[in-house]
């Protein structure tokens, strides 16, 4: 167990300083976009590892990657709902099978028939709760799209400023933040011989 503990230690220390050398480049905010843009489909992996280690390292850039976690965001937002009220039979359903999304698929379709629907896509517009499910039902039971886009472009922005603006004039409270943003300036590099 030590050893698993410190070599996902290394592991952490090898992705942060990686990390703090990539926010610079441009490719960051390609693959911010493109993270974004499939969270909203289909990605099971949270926005949020992405989204916050780069505010967290380069705060003076954090409305700048809201803005574009925002876009991206709100075109997988379209996509995936296209995908629920189009082809819910085939692509939807591999999705949802492939990335074993059944049983938040299951509670979303059951609060979308009633009158929580439009609470429903709110909540997961804003909370870590998968989006992307949440475009996908939106489409297969045919929510009114004008509505449908208007939640996700107010919920998505709200959720992604709230993160930026929070990191950027409190990050250096949280001490996670905070020794993400010494790394600018300090390079760990652990040993991985001994935990071999």
């Amino acid at each position: 167990m030590n050893r698993f503990r410190r070599i996902l230690t290394i592991a952490l220390f090898r992705w942060r300083n990686n990390l703090v050398t990539f926010s610079d480049k441009s490719s960051s905010l390609v693959v911010l976009f493109i993270h974004s843009l499939l969270d909203s489909i289909f990605l099971p992996i949270s926005i949020d590892f992405t989204f916050l280690p780069l505010v967290a390292t380069r705060t003076s850039k954090a409305i700048k990657f809201a803005n574009i976690s925002i876009i991206a965001s709100i075109i997988g937002a379209a996509i995936g709902y296209l995908i629920g009220f189009a082809f819910i039979d085939t692509i939807g359903i591999f999705l949802i099978d492939t990335f074993g999304f059944h049983s938040v698929w299951e509670k979303l379709l059951n609060a979308y028939q009633g009158h929580l629907s439009i609470w429903t896509l709110i909540v997961a517009a804003i909370t870590p709760i998968p989006f992307n499910v949440a475009t996908i039902v939106s489409g297969a039971t045919e929510m009114n799209f004008f509505v449908f886009m208007l939640i996700s472009i107010f919920g998505r922005a709200f959720r992604f400023y709230l993160l930026a603006y929070g990191i950027k004039y409190f990050g250096e409270k949280i001490s996670f933040f905070r020794n993400l943003k010494k790394l600018n300036k300090i390079r760990i590099k652990p040993k991985l011989e001994k935990a071999v």
